[in-house]
């Protein structure tokens, strides 16, 4: 599969966000069914391909995603992540 175009553009600044890694190269995806306990770590699952990340998304997991502008790290929802080519 070639590399997708995974993002967040914010509407009320225009800030991109891009799926972040963990410090040990993983992504992290967070199971909606469990509402506000997909934030905690412990919760959270993690995704080693962009491939796999891809997967999560279309199941509707959210991800752990990183602002270009302010850096901020956040749990976003699947159906605010767009995939493109």
């Amino acid at each position: 599969m070639e590399s997708m175009k995974i993002t967040r553009t914010r509407l009320d600044n225009g800030e991109v966000y891009w799926p972040s890694r963990d410090r040990n190269g993983f992504f992290r995806v967070g199971d909606p069914t469990l509402g506000k306990a997909q934030k905690l770590a412990e919760n959270q699952v993690s995704v080693r391909t962009e491939e796999d990340l891809v997967s999560y998304i279309r199941r509707g997991f959210s991800v752990r995603m990183r602002g270009e502008k302010t850096n901020q790290d956040n749990l976003i929802a699947a159906k605010n992540i767009v995939i493109s080519p």
